[in-house]
């Protein structure tokens, strides 16, 4: 009796120490947190003696932190989350930087700590507590970190910091960054091609500190280059997030503008205008279109006013590939019983006619991405009887089923009004081009800035080049499609010192304007081709007004600086990481049939 006593007072004792060890052991040990490797990784004394042990790194269980290294386990995860590499690592290198100025030098209470192996090495996990906040929850909400795939909660935490993520890369997108390549010690650019090709490296800024390493020879030079092109682009007065209305008196304009949405959007002003054009109209509406796609309120607008007795009438164009391009076309004109162009060449205008006093016209055709609001485009309402018998003479020619070279030229004045002369030019009768373009870019002293879907006029390429040689300063802004099938005329441009900047937006630069002088404004439905100016049917107008030029000027100006500045001397593909939205947005923006992960330049 008395040993089993002994003994169960021995068992009690062991169980007493055992949990008081136990207890001692959950109890949350403080210690100060000695050095920060990355946000989640750093050094922490646990045996205070103040100084780094190698024993002593620890990484916060449950979270993966952007880091500035490049690796491929790095790149996998930002491709796992639709972001780049690049990006990845500059949010890496702020997040680092924020671990260092806020969790550098202070006590972190762990509650956690315990040896968990990975798949290359054995590492210290730990969770812990500085100044009353979870130190990985702290990271996540900052944007600085995702929550690791196996947690439960992995999807909801995802949808929750990623608005901050974009945030973070929206910080650093200004900062001039280098990359250092791990093993040969020398820097890059991050848009040099070599850079993309390093598997192992690391982001750094571009500071004093970094001189001493050597320098990619071929990135830097290119960094020259643009430099020297950037350095011809003024810059905008004003910022235009968002599509602009402006009236000139008798003219008003719609600047739209491709970053305001990320995908076509079907309620903008443009339409909304439209619209209201066409409820006012009260006995014709004619419409010259090239094509007609998804624009279902104009569409029943003009279904409304044809009920309530306003002739309408509708011509558009027969092209082969208009099934591809704008399948709701036939649709449209079956339902207005509208002519044809049948022709080979192709009528290419985009106007209506209301009432035989006002006419809407410009580059938007009337479609998802034109007037949608998703590619960059002008459109003109001009208040004139006279401008709209122009028009209305040009429309009967066609409606009678004359087209393109079997017009008759239409005897027009110069309409001069409210500080404003406007010309028209209908193609391809009125030769364009050599009545009006060539002699407007021959009297240009100080600036010609052109922003084209196409360019590949010849001898208009030449009399740019030809002004850029007498001290003019040409700015181009073209589409990336316009500039990927005629590389040859980008370069030559460059060549000859003229930056050309290739839009890498998702929808298109769809424009065809050319600015002289903060003076003189060539805009219109024509292309600045041979087709445009000598085949097609095409509209332009030559409005000398020099507010509307410069506001233009300013917008324009806007957009280009909101290119990067290495599409001076590359060219994006339309459809493709490097164009924002373009793999996102469900159009076929480079028009090869593929739409967003379909397209060999959306595959990861």
């Amino acid at each position: 009796m008395k040993n089993k006593i002994i003994s169960i007072l021995i068992l009690s004792a062991i169980l007493i120490i055992y949990l008081i060890f136990h207890f001692y052991s959950l109890k949350p040990v403080e210690r100060k947190i000695l050095k920060v490797v990355e946000a989640n990784e750093f050094y922490v004394d646990f045996n205070q003696n103040n100084k780094i042990d190698a024993d002593e790194l620890v990484k916060l269980k449950g979270i993966i932190a952007f880091s500035p290294i490049k690796n491929p386990y790095n790149v996998s995860i930002s491709n796992s989350i639709g972001i780049s590499i690049e990006e990845f690592m500059k949010i890496g290198y702020l997040s680092r930087k924020w671990a260092k100025d806020n969790f550098e030098g202070k006590n972190i209470k762990i509650s956690y700590d315990n040896i968990e192996y990975s798949k290359y090495k054995p590492y210290r996990f730990i969770e812990g507590i500085i100044d009353n906040y979870n130190t990985a929850s702290k990271l996540l909400d900052n944007g600085f970190a995702l929550l690791y795939p196996k947690n439960t909660n992995y999807d909801y935490f995802q949808h929750f910091n990623y608005k901050r993520i974009k945030n973070n890369i929206f910080l650093v997108s200004d900062l001039n960054y280098l990359l250092l390549n791990s093993y040969s010690g020398v820097l890059h650019r991050l848009d040099c091609e070599y850079a993309k090709l390093i598997s192992y490296g690391e982001i750094v800024l571009d500071t004093d500190k970094y001189l001493k390493y050597p320098k990619c020879k071929i990135c830097f030079n290119l960094r020259e280059k643009t430099d020297f092109f950037g350095n011809l682009v003024p810059k905008s007065k004003h910022n235009y997030p968002k599509s602009i209305y402006k009236k000139f008196n008798n003219i008003e304009v719609y600047f739209i503008n491709p970053l305001e949405y990320k995908h076509p959007n079907n309620k903008t002003e443009i339409i909304s205008r439209i619209v209201r054009e066409i409820n006012s109209a009260s006995d014709t509406i004619d419409i010259a279109l090239y094509g007609f796609n998804f624009q279902n309120e104009i569409f029943n607008a003009l279904k409304n006013a044809r009920s309530r007795g306003v002739k309408i009438r509708v011509i558009l164009d027969y092209s082969k590939k208009m099934s591809e391009i704008y399948p709701q076309t036939m649709e449209f004109g079956k339902e207005f019983n509208a002519k044809f162009d049948k022709t080979e060449t192709i009528m290419h205008n985009k106007f209506f006619i209301f009432d035989n006093k006002k006419v809407l016209t410009g580059s938007a055709n009337i479609s998802s991405s034109g007037t949608g609001g998703y590619n960059s485009n002008i459109v003109f309402i001009i208040n004139s009887a006279e401008i709209s018998s122009f028009y209305l003479n040009e429309f009967n020619q066609m409606f009678s089923g004359k087209f393109q070279k079997h017009k008759a030229k239409i005897d027009k004045s110069v309409i001069v009004s409210d500080n404003s002369q406007i010309s028209v030019y209908f193609s391809p009768k009125d030769d364009v081009f050599n009545n009006a373009i060539l002699p407007a870019v021959r009297s240009a002293k100080s600036e010609i800035f052109i922003s084209a879907f196409f360019l590949t006029h010849k001898p208009l390429v030449e009399e740019i080049i030809n002004a850029k040689k007498r001290g003019v300063n040409v700015l181009v802004l073209i589409d990336a499609i316009g500039a990927f099938q005629f590389k040859n005329i980008i370069f030559e441009l460059r060549n000859n010192k003229i930056p050309v900047i290739v839009e890498n937006w998702g929808g298109k630069n769809h424009e065809k304007t050319i600015m002289i002088d903060s003076n003189i404004l060539i805009s219109g439905s024509s292309n600045f081709s041979k087709s445009g100016f000598d085949y097609n049917d095409e509209n332009t107008l030559v409005i000398k007004n020099s507010e509307l030029a410069s506001f233009w000027r300013d917008f324009y100006l806007y957009l280009f600086n909101h290119i990067d500045f290495k599409y001076l001397l590359k060219i994006p593909r339309a459809e493709s990481f490097e164009s924002v939205n373009s793999c996102y947005d469900g159009v076929d923006n480079n028009f090869d049939g593929k739409i967003d992960a379909e397209d060999d330049g959306c595959k990861k």
